[in-house]
């Protein structure tokens, strides 16, 4: 009888810290996912202005944002869209606090009428139309 319930007290120790592992996991999946959704919800911005200065092929120009939203935005993690492409690009600061502006400059972009896409890291978008001088 000492044997069987030995083996009876480790199986239920065994599937409570499975249960509890699971639950854990489960809760903060729900806290990421809720910090996500609200994270998103706060971050709004517009792009104010796309200009280059000189004429130029192919061309750096700079994008100025406005933060228009509640939430600080990372600069680094931008993601910064012509026509379908992928662009690199450059921040002078970091972060974009609320209701202040950051240049951007956007790095090889061939002189046209360019629909302009900015996507933040947790999914806020805006769009602007540019023009570069040739």
């Amino acid at each position: 009888m000492g044997f069987s319930v030995v083996v009876a007290y480790i199986l239920l120790t065994i599937s409570f810290l499975v249960a509890f592992t699971t639950f854990i996991d489960i809760y903060m999946n729900i806290i990421d996912i809720n910090f996500l959704f609200e994270k998103k919800l706060n971050e709004e911005f517009i792009i104010h202005d796309c200009y280059n200065i000189t004429p130029c092929s192919p061309c750096n120009f700079t994008a100025i944002l406005n933060n228009t939203g509640k939430a600080t935005i990372n600069l680094k993690y931008l993601t910064v869209v012509f026509d379908g492409k992928l662009h690199n690009y450059t921040y002078s600061s970091k972060y974009l606090f609320p209701l202040e502006s950051e240049n951007i400059t956007i790095l090889n972009v061939s002189p046209t009428n360019l629909r302009l896409k900015i996507v933040t890291r947790h999914g806020a978008i805006s769009y602007s139309n540019c023009r570069i001088i040739s």
